[in-house]
């Protein structure tokens, strides 16, 4: 019997905010009276074209899933002596930025953990909102100092990695443990068709984070296992590269597919002046959206979904290995 096609969508920062209530001024206002939040959220904060969340999130049945890549809480840019506000990922940002919008689909999300999770110690704000949906993957999901989990989804292994390791919880190179999470668990899982989310991209065009070559070791990991997709968030704009080795090389028959999905609400990084990197095959920077996946027996379908009035598409199928 051939396996159901599974639908997810995904995106990076998962929040699209119009209003001024998550600003650094009016965040513990708004958290002391009661308030119609849904009525400042954007629209494609919970209905993107042809992605809708809300149906998503009550969707009874396996097929629909919401990814996030990190960096979950990100309102619109509140000014401070001319600078952007910086969100720390806390309770509060939780609670009142997320929940509203996108945690609405929260029963069916999966999770990755980004950097500015962290700036609240622990990243106790992540890890105590999505306790629910991390609890069922085990101990590594939970604890903060890892927060790496991997699951099956129909016919698909997927690995959900923290990124920050590099930095915060002694770094990622090979060797590092999560490095070994992610060959022990590849070698466990030899499933036909891989998918990893990760916050930090190997390949960006993005001239603010650009490409992460502390994600190298990964993906050493992932190409001698034929991982076949890879998302990513960080760079706050839309980029898609051919399959690829961890050094850059176009490899179409082993290759690694990457994209970078940073359109999920917070304000684009320009690519003005940054050529794209090679393989870089779509990039945009002015529109909002979400990527929905189709994930087959032995491929996948890729669909960009832009907010309502914009017109910038990408979509595709691919096999996998």
């Amino acid at each position: 019997m051939t396996p159901p096609s599974i639908t997810l969508c995904a995106t990076c920062p998962a929040i699209a905010h119009r209003d001024t209530d998550c600003q650094p001024s009016n965040v513990d206002q708004a958290l002391a009276r009661p308030t119609d939040a849904l009525s400042n959220f954007h629209q494609m904060s919970l209905k993107p074209s042809g992605c809708d969340l809300l149906r998503l999130g009550s969707a009874q049945g396996p097929e629909n899933y919401a990814f996030t890549a990190g960096n979950v809480i990100f309102p619109q840019a509140g000014v401070d002596a001319g600078k952007y506000y910086k969100v720390v990922g806390s309770p509060q940002e939780f609670a009142q930025c997320y929940q509203p919008s996108w945690g609405r689909a929260k029963t069916r999300t999966r999770p990755a953990v980004g950097d500015h999770e962290y700036r609240t110690p622990n990243a106790r704000g992540y890890f105590d909102y999505f306790r629910d949906q991390l609890t069922p993957f085990g101990p590594t999901a939970t604890d903060s100092t890892k927060g790496w989990y991997s699951y099956d989804l129909g016919s698909w292994h997927v690995l959900v990695l923290n990124g920050t390791s590099c930095d915060l919880f002694g770094g990622c190179g090979v060797g590092s443990a999560e490095e070994q999470f992610v060959r022990n668990d590849l070698a466990a899982h030899p499933a036909a068709c891989t998918l990893v989310t990760l916050h930090d991209p190997r390949f960006s065009s993005g001239p603010v984070h650009g490409g992460e070559e502390e994600m190298t070791a990964f993906w050493e990991a992932f190409h001698d296992a034929g991982v076949d997709l890879v998302l990513s968030g960080d760079d706050h704009d839309y980029e898609r590269f051919s399959p690829q080795t961890p050094v850059g090389d176009l490899d179409l028959d082993r290759g690694v597919t990457q994209f970078v999905v940073g359109t999920g609400g917070r304000v684009h990084y320009s690519f003005a002046g940054a050529p794209p990197q090679p393989n870089s095959e779509v990039r945009n920077d002015d529109t909002f959206g979400v990527l929905k996946l189709t994930l087959r027996n032995g491929g996948y379908d890729w669909e960009f979904l832009p907010e309502a009035g914009r017109t910038f598409r990408d979509f595709g199928s691919r096999p996998c290995h």
